[in-house]
């Protein structure tokens, strides 16, 4: 019976052509037609359309994390899985991560649609598409959009999830973003998404990051957290881009209410770190102060060798000093006369004169 029908295939084949029949290319089957198993070695090919490019997929698995989805190859992937089922339903509950490699450029629709337990997903720089859906019902919280991806469809996740477009989608569907929190590059990329879609808000961090954490992401209808930016102090979220007027009050939970489809603009100024002075040592005052007794301390005695008894050492001979002459008296000269108090003058002159 096989035979039969290969055979009929066959020659209806030949038929088409012997008519001049020209075959577009066909689209990869889904549901159970995907060629491959999903591992490494026996990836999915789930690529639009038969031909040269290429797109394919496997599961790679993560411990008692689940599975992560690798989708790997060259221009597009299958346009839409609404009408047919993705080749890792049976597991689509266990995906936690998903990875798609540079060259791919679309998500299909409803590729994720579901995915409860999906919260990373890494996008190419070479993405120009996201589908219907394509991330619907997932676990995601921050989603980074490529500068390249021009076309987003309906809804792609959670209100809840915080979504960083870094460039300027052509065509965004009104409901693309589901009235979650979008951040903006500029000013102008701002008001031109405002204009496309709806949102919770629109946010202008000016290089800030608006959360580092999924905690932080947590409500986000409470109102905006304060970004964070290196060198720099946030100064409040102001609705001109010129910072004029007021900016909006924080509430006793550090979160500044907004607007639906408003444009909300985070101010810095220059953080400025003044070195500590050096603290000079001063001399401390003694009034009033009672310092600490000096303790007293004693020499040893000095060590004395054993004297030795007196009637050994004989004692040193005393020579007594000489004692001074006396100085001998002048006995007058007999044949001169002797005047009192006239010493030293010849007598006979002193008569003379007298």
């Amino acid at each position: 019976m096989r035979k039969r029908n290969n055979s009929l295939l066959l020659a209806v084949l030949a038929l088409c052509v012997s008519l001049g029949c020209v075959f577009l290319p066909l689209p990869v089957l889904a549901s159970g037609a995907f060629a491959g198993s999903g591992s490494v070695e026996f990836p999915w090919i789930i690529s639009a359309a038969s031909g040269s490019n290429e797109v394919k997929a496997w599961l790679k698995e993560d411990g008692a994390n689940g599975y992560i989805l690798c989708i790997e190859g060259s221009g597009r992937m299958t346009e839409s899985f609404r009408d047919v089922e993705v080749p890792w339903k049976e597991v689509k509950q266990k995906i936690h991560a998903v990875e798609i490699g540079e060259g791919v450029t679309n998500v299909g629709a409803y590729a994720f649609n579901f995915c409860r337990s999906l919260t990373q997903v890494l996008l190419p720089e070479s993405l120009e598409e996201i589908g219907t859906y394509a991330f619907h019902s997932t676990g995601i919280k921050h989603l980074i959009i490529p500068a390249g991806v021009s076309t987003i469809g309906r809804m792609i996740a959670n209100p809840s999830t915080y979504y960083e477009v870094l460039g300027n989608p052509s065509s965004v569907d009104n409901h693309a973003f589901s009235t979650s929190l979008v951040s903006a590059l500029d000013s102008a990329t701002a008001e031109a998404l405002n204009a496309k879609t709806h949102v919770l808000a629109l946010i202008v961090l000016d290089g800030g990051i608006y959360a580092e954490t999924d905690e932080e992401l947590n409500n986000l209808s409470y109102g905006l957290i304060a970004p964070k930016k290196e060198g720099f102090t946030f100064g409040g979220w102001y609705q001109s881009a010129d910072f004029s007027g007021e900016p909006g009050k924080e509430d006793e939970r550090g979160r500044t209410a907004v607007n639906i489809n408003h444009i909300y603009y985070a101010k810095w100024q220059e953080t400025v770190i003044t070195p500590t002075p050096i603290p000079t040592p001063e001399a401390t005052p003694t009034q009033g102060v009672t310092s600490a007794p000096t303790p007293k301390v004693t020499s040893p005695a000095p060590i004395v060798p054993n004297p030795v008894p007196t009637s050994a050492v004989p004692s040193p001979e005393i020579t007594p000093a000489p004692k001074p002459s006396k100085v001998p008296e002048t006995t007058p000269d007999p044949g001169v006369p002797f005047i009192k108090d006239e010493s030293e003058k010849n007598g006979w002159d002193i008569i003379k004169k007298e």
